[in-house]
C-alpha cells in the first residue's frame, strides 16, 4: 500500500513539474510591443489604427502559426500583418467617444521534441487610450522680437483662448477652431519661453519661441552731417 501511494505521489509530482513547464513556456516565445500612442488625435473619421509588434523571443514559433487578436469594446477582431513583425487594424470609434482600452491577445503554436505543436497564448495587460480634440499643429516661427505677430494651426480653438509665455498672457487673436494668432508680449529678450494656449477647452503645448531683441542700425553707421545738409538714412 505504502508503495503505491509513492507511485502515485511520483507521478502526481511528475505531472505537476510537466504542467507547470508548460506554463512557463507559454507565451515565453514572444514579446507583444504596443506601437499606438496613448494619445492620438482627433480626426473627422473616427478612424484609429492600433498596432503592435510581435517579436518571436525564441525559435520555437511554428512558421504562420501567430494569430493576433485585438480585445476592444467587448469585440474580438483579427489583426492582420501589416510588415515585417508588426500587426495592425483600423478600428472607428462611435460617435461622442474621446478614449477607449483595448489590448491584445495572441494564439500561435509551439513545436516539440515530439514533433507535435503545443498551441499556446501571449497577452499584454489593457492600455487606455484618449483622443485630443485640441492640439497644436505647427507654429508659424519659432522666434521673433516682442510686438511681432505669429500664426498657431491645430484644432479646438475657442475664442476664450490665451496664448502664454511662461505666465505673461499675449494679445491673442481667434481666426477659426484651426488657426489662432498673438502677438509676441514684454518680456525680457534673448531668452527661450515655453509657450502655451490655455482656455476653456484645456491647456495645449505649442512649444519653445525665442524672443529677440531688436535693435535699429543707421547706415551709414556714422553719418557726417553739417546743420543744412540733408541726407536719406537706411535702416
Amino acid at each position: 500500500m505504502h508503495k503505491n501511494h509513492s507511485a502515485h505521489a511520483r507521478k502526481f509530482l511528475t505531472w505537476l513539474g510537466a504542467a507547470l513547464g508548460l506554463l512557463l513556456l507559454a507565451g515565453c516565445d514572444l514579446k507583444i510591443v504596443y506601437l499606438t500612442p496613448t494619445t492620438l488625435r482627433e480626426n473627422p473619421s473616427q478612424i484609429y489604427t492600433i498596432s503592435a509588434r510581435i517579436q518571436e523571443t525564441g525559435g520555437n514559433v511554428v512558421d504562420g502559426s501567430i494569430v493576433a487578436h485585438l480585445i476592444i469594446d467587448g469585440q474580438d477582431l483579427i489583426m492582420k500583418k501589416s510588415q515585417g513583425d508588426v500587426y495592425a487594424l483600423d478600428y472607428q470609434l462611435p460617435p461622442g467617444r474621446d478614449e477607449f482600452a483595448y489590448y491584445i491577445l495572441v494564439n500561435y503554436k509551439s513545436e516539440t521534441n515530439g514533433g507535435v505543436p503545443i498551441d499556446h497564448e501571449a497577452y499584454r495587460e489593457a492600455v487606455h487610450v484618449k483622443i485630443a480634440g485640441r492640439y497644436v499643429l505647427s507654429l508659424q516661427a519659432d522666434r521673433g522680437p516682442v510686438g511681432a505677430q505669429i500664426g498657431l494651426s491645430g484644432s479646438g480653438f475657442t475664442p476664450d483662448d490665451i496664448v502664454y509665455f511662461e505666465g505673461t498672457p499675449a494679445r491673442t487673436v481667434y481666426a477659426s477652431p484651426t488657426a489662432l494668432n498673438f502677438f509676441v508680449p514684454s518680456v525680457d529678450p534673448d531668452q527661450n519661453y515655453k509657450v502655451t494656449v490655455n482656455g476653456s477647452a484645456g491647456s495645449a503645448d505649442v512649444g519653445t519661441f525665442r524672443v529677440d531683441s531688436l535693435s535699429i542700425q543707421a547706415s551709414p553707421a556714422s553719418p557726417k552731417l553739417s546743420p543744412s545738409t540733408r541726407r536719406a538714412l537706411s535702416c
